[in-house]
């Protein structure tokens, strides 16, 4: 069964019962998690991360992956559409765009 759960990187910062953490999640719960988000770095073919504690959670998020390694993590892209179209339409930096998402 497909079940996708989806986060963002400010759902840390609400207060009260609002505010949600990534050791919240049961990782039998989901199959897919959408991460919301990251950006492409405006100078370089590479996805950066926005807030300064985001590469934190994607540790966090990839070690739910132990508990269920059928588990699929995925990273949810924002930012100024113009990046996309000027490096995705080169392979070359299209493949370093996806070699900077793998861990």
């Amino acid at each position: 069964m497909l079940r996708v759960c989806y986060i963002t990187n400010w759902s840390r910062y609400r207060s009260g019962e609002a505010k949600f953490e990534i050791e919240f999640i049961d990782p039998f719960m989901c199959s897919h998690i959408i991460y919301a988000y990251a950006i492409i770095d405006d100078h370089k073919p590479e996805i950066v991360p926005v807030q300064k504690d985001d590469l934190e959670h994607y540790r966090e998020l990839a070690l739910l992956k132990k508990s269920n390694p059928n588990l699929k993590i995925l990273i949810r892209l924002g930012g100024k559409i113009s990046l996309y179209t000027r490096f995705l339409r080169h392979p070359n930096m299209a493949a370093q765009i996806v070699r900077s998402l793998i861990w």
